[in-house]
């Protein structure tokens, strides 16, 4: 079960060591402009503490002038000669971070929010890079279809480490067993020239074209892209930092959920097992109008009137989906899923109509902090 802060605290579990303000960052081009307006959003209605910097590409100046209405917060336009995808940045983002005098610098994905203030982990006690390392069977998941014949399924497959120790190019041996998250991760200033490192490897082995999504399905050894050539770094490079804990799912109150990956987007129809967040984003907005910043424009997934219809249509996306893979499953042969922990999350969101998020849920899901 996840602490609280009250809880940690009487544990004499460090919250914040005293240091500069850290800095956050993100990244956002013209079509992602709405969900980095609520996750800024969410950081200064929850009174967070931190400098803010995006990196913005190819955005129009009223675009620009949207999201630097928040204190603090500074949007530098990318390099327009770069051709790739916006995750693919993301070093370049963190390196936006350097200009401050900040000793912790925070990348969030951009469609994340902050659900509390979560000021206090953005100066972890310890300098080095925090990101959520994945379970042996996320890895394995993420790896299916990647092992050789006769391998053991479980970590990154050995074709993929051959790859990255060729093109690192300096450790024999693997310094990580299992990945970690290539978004929502801090890393301490000492480690930029990592972070350096990074994007000119993104430079030599990911695509120099726009793929499009974070992916490239055809790539063997860096189908993450960004997150894969993080890891192969992590694990042959000698200037690695030390993988600390993660810290933006320790409090139930106040912690980062990410309402991607995945489609569809909530701004286009809310799936089910992220409809608990429907109710906070809507209260950012309306914190934000009230407060007299201007919004942009709102989907129909976002307007309170159309509440019900966001938590039928989540309901209705989750059946057809279910009906769709058990139909997959039934021509392949294979045993049906059971359905009640999805369930479950509907209820919790369609509850949520009625209770505080901080009452509702007593552990955070893995998936809402990845």
């Amino acid at each position: 079960m996840i602490a609280t802060r009250d809880e940690m605290t009487a544990k004499g579990i460090p919250l914040q060591a005293a240091r500069t303000k850290p800095t956050v960052v993100t990244i956002t081009d013209r079509n992602y402009v709405l969900p980095v307006y609520i996750l800024l959003g969410s950081l200064r209605y929850h009174r967070v503490i931190c400098h803010i910097d995006v990196l913005g590409v190819d955005l129009t100046e009223a675009q620009v002038r949207l999201l630097e209405q928040f204190p603090e917060t500074k949007v530098h336009r990318a390099d327009p000669s770069n051709p790739g995808n916006a995750a693919t940045r993301k070093a370049e983002a963190i390196l936006l971070g350097s200009t401050r005098e900040s000793d912790f610098i925070t990348l969030l994905d951009g469609d994340s929010i902050a659900t509390g203030d979560i000021s206090d982990r953005l100066n972890p006690p310890q300098p080095g890079i925090l990101s959520r390392r994945k379970s042996t069977a996320e890895d394995t998941a993420v790896y299916r279809s990647r092992y050789a014949s006769g391998e053991e399924p479980g970590g990154v497959p050995r074709a993929v480490l051959d790859r990255w120790r060729e093109d690192v190019g300096e450790r024999e041996t693997p310094a990580i067993t299992n990945t970690v998250i290539g978004g929502n991760l801090t890393i301490h200033r000492d480690y930029l020239g990592f972070v350096r490192k990074w994007q000119d490897q993104m430079t030599k082995v990911l695509p120099r074209y726009d793929t499009r999504i974070a992916y490239d399905f055809d790539s063997e050894a860096y189908h993450q892209m960004d997150e894969s050539v993080l890891n192969s770094l992590l694990a042959f490079a000698y200037d690695a930092p030390p993988i600390r804990e993660y810290l933006f799912n320790q409090d139930v109150n106040a912690y980062v959920a990410h309402l991607g990956p995945g489609k569809p987007r909530f701004w286009n129809l809310w799936r089910l097992e992220k409809i608990r967040y429907h109710k906070q984003v809507r209260r950012i907005l309306k914190w934000a109008r009230d407060s007299g910043y201007d919004l942009p424009e709102l989907p129909w997934t976002l307007r309170s009137r159309n509440t019900p219809a966001v938590y039928v249509s989540a309901l209705g996306h989750y059946s057809l989906r279910k009906t769709k893979q058990a139909a997959e499953r039934a021509r392949y042969g294979l045993a049906p899923r059971r359905m009640g922990q999805s369930l479950s999350s509907w209820r919790s969101g369609a509850t949520s109509l009625k209770r505080e998020p901080s009452e509702k849920r007593k552990i955070i899901p893995t998936a809402d902090t990845t």
